[in-house]
């Protein structure tokens, strides 16, 4: 009976007060305006005697509820009434609690799939292909690197004569670059330079290797192809050698070459490609780390006129080299 007295009391003494209802922030906070008033407790005090309808856990009864007891009494409402002026409200409000918000599960980084790795070939025909295979990847434009060629002249005394040895070899040296001049140039990954700069491998006749090997080379292969000797090939169509390189001088383009140099008349001679080499290393999954291609050329001259002088069988010896490193997938 006094707490129904003090109840009504209470409610004649907030009767001035008018508020619409929102949903509460903070206990006291019933209205949920970001401040505890006197229209606060007005709102408790009626949800106390069943004035206000507001239904048990929702936000605004969890903030009338002020001790945390489950239920809206006068007490919660007198508690809310003196915070409203600053005073102690003699009861403390139930702990609050934040929930954490809930964990995701930790993403795992996309993973690439493994690159395929060969097992270390050791016929002629498996190195030839795990060869044609990486040489593929670089002319697929997978692969930057750096590139130097040059030429190296042997013996020219091919007529006995000074000065006519001394034209042959200032002819063939404007033709030549040798090593300490060779520029080395530089082809980013992807680019047409280093798709073109790279001589595809399309040869897949193992007979036409005399000698393959393939080692442990740390973690890697290494590599060594020498071919079989090739004799005079007009152009790239009719080269085996071709398939594998583009260091070769072919019969037609020479023909032309000599045909532009008046002192020489009636040449019979033979381009002599012996012991084409390669070496490489190899990455097990087919990524090269360095590759150099030496191309030792004999021309033979069954016959020819260079100035006043006949030449019979003899020999000169050219070499080309090109090396390529740096490679960056």
């Amino acid at each position: 009976m006094i707490k129904k007295v003090f109840c009504v009391l209470l409610c004649v003494c907030l009767s001035a007060c008018l508020i619409l209802p929102s949903a509460a922030a903070a206990a006291g906070d019933v209205d949920g305006d970001g401040a505890i008033t006197q229209l606060d407790a007005r709102m408790a005090l009626r949800r106390s005697v069943d004035l206000e309808t507001f239904a048990p856990g929702s936000a605004q009864f969890t903030a009338a509820d002020y001790d945390g007891d489950g239920t809206v009494t006068a007490i919660d409402a007198r508690a809310i009434l003196r915070l409203s002026y600053g005073l102690d409200p003699q009861i403390k409000p139930p702990a609050q609690t934040v929930p954490e918000p809930p964990t995701e599960p930790p993403t795992e980084p996309p993973t690439e799939p493994p690159a395929p790795v060969y097992v270390m070939p050791s016929t002629a025909a498996e190195i030839l292909r795990f060869y044609a295979d990486a040489a593929a990847r670089v002319k697929n434009g997978e692969a930057g690197y750096s590139k130097k060629s040059w030429q190296t002249v042997g013996d020219l005394n091919i007529t006995g004569i000074s000065i006519a040895d001394n034209l042959i070899k200032s002819e063939v040296g404007k033709r030549m670059t040798p090593e300490d001049m060779a520029e080395t140039k530089i082809s980013e990954k992807g680019t047409n330079e280093a798709r073109d700069r790279f001589p595809a491998c399309t040869l897949t006749d193992a007979s036409k290797i005399k000698e393959a090997t393939c080692v442990k080379d740390g973690d890697n292969y290494r590599i060594r192809m020498v071919l079989a000797n090739e004799d005079s090939p007009r152009n790239a169509s009719s080269s085996f050698l071709a398939q594998i390189t583009d260091t070769l001088m072919f019969k037609d383009e020479v023909d032309k070459e000599i045909a532009g140099i008046s002192a020489v008349k009636d040449p019979d001679y033979q381009i002599l490609y012996e012991g084409f080499t390669i070496e490489c290393v190899v990455t097990p999954d087919g990524r090269f780390v360095s590759v150099s291609h030496h191309n030792n050329t004999r021309i033979h001259i069954n016959s020819a006129k260079v100035a006043i002088v006949t030449i019979k069988n003899k020999d000169a010896s050219i070499t080309a080299d090109t090396r390529y490193t740096d490679f960056r997938y």
